[in-house]
């Protein structure tokens, strides 16, 4: 049976969150296709020697399974009996007690999903941008008129790329390069982005892998915002996720 009336369903998530969020509170991640994935929560009942799951349903909705950075949406959530050999029979009664349960397991994962701070309640929403006319003269003066080593290039609204203090400096000056070449010659396009929907937790995970300090915050292909370690730094609660990225970011590559 679908278990109705849940919060949790509609809400999103980057799957390695997602992943950290469900095993901690018991379930176990079944993969049967490249985009699809279900989150089981076994309850043996011991009064009539049965099993019971709670399988939460889900689905990507942006990358393939195969990596931890896939957006997962939840969908329905179903209650069912284990059957042998044929499964999960959905459609047995289900005792009040393990009902209860259910809901108590999936109160706690929309909980989880929904306490932590998003990306979009932090990101630096005032930036400065580049166009890819600009001549590393301008990049240059930006940075230095700005204090910053880090500027998105975009048209529009739309993220092209970024140019930072080190690409304007190994692949500008360090080449040779005219200081009225522009932006395109130097700018990086393999950029690590972020959605405004992804915890804070989740961006400092991204950015301690990735060695990196900032992420552009992107949907559907348009700069949102800028989220940063020192973004998460100002917010109380966040010292040790900083720490623990700060200290994986100073790592040798």
């Amino acid at each position: 049976m679908i278990i109705e009336d849940v919060e949790v369903k509609g809400l999103v998530s980057e799957l390695a969150y997602l992943d950290e969020v469900t095993t901690k509170l018991g379930f176990v991640r079944w993969q049967w296709e490249y985009t699809r994935a279900t989150y089981d929560f076994k309850i043996e009942e011991k009064a009539d020697n049965a099993d019971y799951y709670l399988r939460v349903n889900t689905r990507s909705t942006q990358g393939r399974l195969e990596s931890p950075y896939a957006i997962l949406i939840i969908e329905d959530a179903y209650i069912g009996k284990a059957t042998f050999p044929h499964g999960l029979d959905y459609d047995s009664p289900i005792p009040e007690h393990i009902l209860k349960l259910c809901r108590h397991k999936l109160f706690e994962l929309q909980r989880e999903l929904s306490d932590a701070k998003l990306v979009k309640e932090i990101m630096t929403k005032d930036f400065i941008t580049a166009t890819l006319q600009d001549s590393l003269h301008d990049i240059a003066t930006k940075m230095k008129d700005h204090n910053i080593g880090f500027i998105p290039v975009v048209e529009g609204r739309i993220l092209l790329g970024v140019i930072t203090d080190r690409d304007l400096a190994i692949r500008g000056y360090a080449e040779h390069q005219d200081e009225a070449v522009t932006v395109e010659k130097v700018l990086s396009k393999d950029v690590r982005t972020i959605l405004p929907t992804e915890t804070v937790e989740v961006a400092a995970q991204i950015m301690a892998k990735e060695q990196i300090r900032r992420l552009p915050v992107v949907l559907n292909g348009e700069l949102l915002g800028i989220v940063t370690l020192g973004d998460m730094a100002t917010h109380k609660g966040y010292e040790i996720t900083v720490g623990e990225a700060l200290a994986q970011i100073s790592l040798p590559l």
